[in-house]
């Protein structure tokens, strides 16, 4: 059975920050993914990926607040950042 680590990324205000770090923050996320399953740990992330943003950050104090009200608080937890 795959323990499952849930992800969480927070990111800027500024929208336009958001898009352009989008794609290192991914990359990163693919590499911590792999990482994890070597020791057979999957990632659950907590908030998704806004395809009409074009990013995957929580990006306001409001999405925060609701994002980690839905988390188990017995879950493993990573909040991972390649930028910034």
């Amino acid at each position: 059975m795959t323990r499952s680590v849930t992800l969480v990324a927070n990111g800027d205000l500024r929208e336009s920050a958001n898009v352009k770090c989008w794609p290192a923050q991914e990359e990163m996320e693919k590499a911590l993914a792999g990482a994890l399953a070597r020791f057979g740990a999957g990632v659950a992330r907590a908030h998704p990926f806004k395809p009409e943003l074009g990013h995957g950050f929580i990006a306001t104090q409001r999405e925060g607040i609701e994002v980690f009200a839905g988390i188990d608080p017995d879950a493993p937890l990573i909040v991972a950042e390649a930028v910034w």
